[in-house]
């Protein structure tokens, strides 16, 4: 440094504030005006003064510096440093130059990668600029920093070409959409909803009709003969049973005798107590009454049942990230069981089910993808209810197996434009427990709720085997993934009772709904080029919702016979996250011998 620095010539004394300093200002006391300024921007013994367009009025002076017909007081600077932008060496004075700052501007946006648009959101992936306020998550960038690692263990290895031309938006492109899986949640979240669907499936109740046997309440008066000694009466003698008579009786005096005597008995008088509004049904020379017991007719059951029931349900995430796809989940199935009462308040069942899924990945930023499976599996349940409460449990396991494919960018000439496949495997295990505690209040059932369905999946290993370059192709390790929703209700129902034996009940349900956050192991991935793999979190947390569904039942009560019960549901969740409003809908029949 020589003299004082020419950058802040505005140092030097200037008595009359006209930006000329003294040691050349011809009239140091009165500020210049006009030409009166163009005195040379020569300092003695010092230098030339800063004058960036070389019109001879010094920066320090000039209204505008670079001569660009935009006064400076209209010209962007950045940092608030009294330098405009175009003549600042550090626009955003985060302490690197222009010329070496990507984001020169401190707008969060990359400026000046190769290859790179301003606001691409794939470069934003591979470059973790202090200070930026891209849209990448730390977490994607993490893994692009493995995935880069990996890449330069493959070029020293030589098990991976990349041209020299490669430039900075084609790496951005070869990281986020070549070697990057999609959003690793949606399987597993998938597979829960599928679970949530069978659940709420195999747990539904519906109420049947009990009836009971007329007791008949018989009132045999026994009158007692007063027999008056009237003159010229002649006492009848008592009629003796038979076995009294010593002599034989001839055939038709004995027939005469027994009918006499059931006669005598079919005139006895019966006294029979009924509400106005009770229903009877004959049966067999037999009385049976309607106890009109709603909640016996929700907890009582008999024999053996067998059941088949269907289900389909949807969810989604509508706000996630750029390596973290937004996508599309739809689950369907079916469910067919016994269950077989063991006593007057337990009854356990065995089930099989068998389930489509659907996983559709946006494309977004990195292209889409989706994984379609379908599987079979089964579980064991069990019930204990008496009126006022009632516990059901529940496990179960699943296999579903499907392709899943991967779309990938066109990264350049050579590489990318086309879909990896692989075909991907998941054992779902299934634990659930249902509480409720119904009671009757004027003519409507209310029926307070609690439910858990926990899911875990063992995702298992496997390889991206065609449709893609082979250094494009993942390998997927194995992961186990968890998830727990629990319901918090009430349900209404209101039983109609139709005819001898049917029942409509028509019901509403409401609950508050929870999806935990189980920190869930992320998805590592390995690639064919080298032994270094690259780990993606799984950002899920908790979240929180509202269920409303609506439902009707109409069961029919066959005495000694096959009593038939159907049923369907359908309703809407509303979610406070990415998932926003979702369906599910469910319904089917149950056969009681």
């Amino acid at each position: 440094m020589v003299g004082n620095e020419l950058p802040d010539v505005g140092e030097l004394p200037d008595k009359d504030g006209d930006g000329l300093p003294d040691v050349i200002d011809p009239k140091p006391n009165k500020p210049c005006k006009g030409e009166d300024c163009l005195v040379g921007n020569e300092l003695p013994d010092v230098g030339e003064l800063p004058d960036k367009d070389g019109d001879g009025l010094p920066d320090i002076h000039d209204p505008d510096d670079d001569n660009d017909g935009i006064p400076d007081a209209q010209e962007p600077d950045t940092d608030g440093d009294g330098v405009i932008d175009d003549l600042d060496p550090d626009d955003d004075n985060d302490g690197i130059s222009d010329e070496k700052d990507p984001d020169a501007d401190g707008d969060g946006e990359l400026d000046r990668l190769p290859g790179c648009e301003v606001g691409d959101n794939l470069c934003d992936v591979i470059s973790d600029i202090p200070g930026d306020e891209d849209d990448a998550w730390e977490a994607e960038e993490d893994a692009a920093v493995e995935i880069i690692d990996a890449l330069l263990d493959g070029l020293q290895e030589e098990e991976i070409d990349l041209p020299l031309s490669f430039d900075y938006g084609q790496l951005a492109r070869l990281v986020a959409s070549g070697l990057t899986p999609r959003n690793v949640d949606a399987a597993g979240r998938g597979l829960a909803l599928h679970n949530n669907l069978l659940v709420d499936a195999v747990f539904e109740r519906q109420p049947l009709r009990q009836f009971e046997e007329l007791l008949v309440s018989e009132a045999v008066v026994e009158e007692e003969a007063i027999v008056e000694e009237e003159e010229g009466a002649i006492a009848a003698a008592p009629q003796q049973p038979l076995w009294l008579k010593v002599e034989e009786l001839a055939e038709g005096d004995a027939t005469t005798y027994v009918e006499g005597m059931v006669a005598g008995v079919e005139n006895a008088g019966v006294e029979v107590e009924l509400e106005e509004d009770a229903v009877m049904v004959q049966l067999d020379s037999v009385s049976l009454v309607d106890v009109q017991d709603d909640e016996l007719d929700l907890a009582k059951r008999g024999g053996i049942s067998a059941w088949v029931k269907g289900f389909g349900g949807n969810s989604r995430a509508d706000d996630s990230s750029i390596l973290y796809n937004d996508y599309n989940l739809s689950a369907y199935g079916t469910s067919f069981g016994v269950d077989v009462v063991l006593g007057e308040s337990f009854q356990i069942g065995a089930y099989a089910n068998y389930g489509d899924l659907n996983v559709y990945q946006h494309n977004g930023d990195t292209g889409g993808g989706s994984w379609n499976p379908d599987g079979w599996g089964g579980g064991l349940a069990a019930q204990y209810s008496t009126r006022h409460f009632y516990v059901q449990g529940l496990f179960g396991v699943s296999e579903f197996s499907g392709e899943q494919s991967r779309n990938i960018l066109q990264i350049n000439n050579d590489l990318g434009g086309n879909t990896a496949r692989g075909d991907k495997s998941v054992t779902s295990y299934l634990g659930a427990l249902r509480i409720g505690a119904p009671f009757k209040s004027g003519g409507v059932v209310l029926e307070p709720q609690g439910q858990v369905v926990w899911t875990r999946n063992h995702e298992q290993g496997f390889s991206e085997g065609h449709g893609t370059e082979r250094n494009l192709r993942l390998k997927y390790k194995s992961r186990k993934t968890n998830f727990a929703e629990t319901e918090l209700g009430m349900k209404l129902s209101v039983p109609i009772r139709t005819g001898e034996r049917a029942m409509f009940v028509p019901s509403l349900r409401g609950a508050w709904l929870a999806d935990w956050n189980q920190a869930n192991e992320g998805q590592d991935i390995g690639y064919k080029f080298t032994n270094k793999t690259a780990s993606f979190d799984s950002p899920l947390g908790t979240e929180n919702g509202a269920l409303i569904e609506a439902g009707l039942d109409y069961t029919i009560r066959n005495i000694n016979r096959t009593s038939v019960k159907l049923y369907g549901r359908g309703g809407v969740e509303l979610w406070n996250s990415d998932r926003g409003m979702t369906w599910r809908a469910s319904g089917g029949v149950t056969f009681q011998f």
